[in-house]
Protein backbone atom coordinates (compact mmCIF):
# COMPACT_ATOMS: atom_id res chain seq x y z
CA UNK A 1 0.00 0.00 0.00
CA UNK A 2 1.09 3.43 -1.02
CA UNK A 3 1.23 6.16 1.30
CA UNK A 4 -0.80 9.20 -0.10
CA UNK A 5 0.52 12.19 1.49
CA UNK A 6 3.79 11.43 -0.53
CA UNK A 7 1.86 10.07 -3.55
CA UNK A 8 -0.73 12.53 -4.32
CA UNK A 9 -1.30 16.14 -4.33
CA UNK A 10 -3.48 17.98 -1.97
CA UNK A 11 -6.53 18.33 -4.49
CA UNK A 12 -5.67 14.38 -5.10
CA UNK A 13 -6.17 14.02 -1.75
CA UNK A 14 -9.45 15.96 -1.18
CA UNK A 15 -11.01 14.33 -4.08
CA UNK A 16 -10.32 10.78 -3.08
CA UNK A 17 -11.69 11.46 0.51
CA UNK A 18 -15.03 12.81 -1.18
CA UNK A 19 -14.85 9.90 -3.64
CA UNK A 20 -14.49 7.89 -0.62
CA UNK A 21 -17.38 9.18 1.42
CA UNK A 22 -19.78 8.27 -1.77
CA UNK A 23 -20.05 11.45 -3.71
CA UNK A 24 -20.62 11.52 -7.39
CA UNK A 25 -18.00 13.63 -9.69
CA UNK A 26 -20.80 16.53 -10.08
CA UNK A 27 -21.35 16.29 -6.12
CA UNK A 28 -17.41 16.88 -5.61
CA UNK A 29 -17.57 19.10 -8.58
CA UNK A 30 -19.45 21.30 -7.00
CA UNK A 31 -18.55 21.02 -3.28
CA UNK A 32 -14.38 22.07 -4.60
CA UNK A 33 -16.06 24.54 -7.26
CA UNK A 34 -14.24 23.37 -10.04
CA UNK A 35 -15.93 21.30 -13.36
CA UNK A 36 -16.59 17.73 -13.96
CA UNK A 37 -13.95 16.76 -16.25
CA UNK A 38 -11.43 18.24 -14.11
CA UNK A 39 -12.36 15.96 -11.24
CA UNK A 40 -12.66 13.48 -13.54
CA UNK A 41 -9.20 13.90 -14.76
CA UNK A 42 -8.14 13.93 -11.44
CA UNK A 43 -9.51 10.64 -10.53
CA UNK A 44 -7.86 8.90 -13.51
CA UNK A 45 -4.69 10.66 -11.66
CA UNK A 46 -5.37 8.86 -8.03
CA UNK A 47 -6.41 5.29 -9.86
CA UNK A 48 -3.24 5.59 -12.12
CA UNK A 49 -0.90 6.57 -8.78
CA UNK A 50 -1.95 4.53 -6.38
CA UNK A 51 -3.09 1.24 -9.04
CA UNK A 52 -6.58 0.96 -7.92
CA UNK A 53 -8.55 -0.08 -10.85
CA UNK A 54 -12.40 1.72 -9.42
CA UNK A 55 -13.82 3.34 -6.16
CA UNK A 56 -14.58 0.10 -4.36
CA UNK A 57 -10.93 -0.91 -4.22
CA UNK A 58 -10.01 2.76 -3.53
CA UNK A 59 -12.47 2.66 -0.57
CA UNK A 60 -11.30 -0.44 0.46
CA UNK A 61 -8.12 -0.24 0.55
CA UNK A 62 -7.17 3.15 1.29
CA UNK A 63 -10.81 4.49 2.12
CA UNK A 64 -9.10 5.15 6.48
CA UNK A 65 -6.31 6.78 5.01
CA UNK A 66 -8.72 9.82 4.02
CA UNK A 67 -10.87 10.28 7.12
CA UNK A 68 -8.79 13.18 8.17
CA UNK A 69 -8.57 15.50 5.55
CA UNK A 70 -13.02 16.70 5.77
CA UNK A 71 -13.93 15.61 9.39
CA UNK A 72 -17.19 17.41 8.65
CA UNK A 73 -18.05 14.29 6.35
CA UNK A 74 -17.42 11.60 8.97
CA UNK A 75 -20.00 10.13 11.25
Amino acid sequence: MKDIKTTLSRRERQIAQLKTMGMTNREIAHELAIGERTVRFHIHNIYRKLKVPNPLTLNYVYGDQFRPIYPQYVS
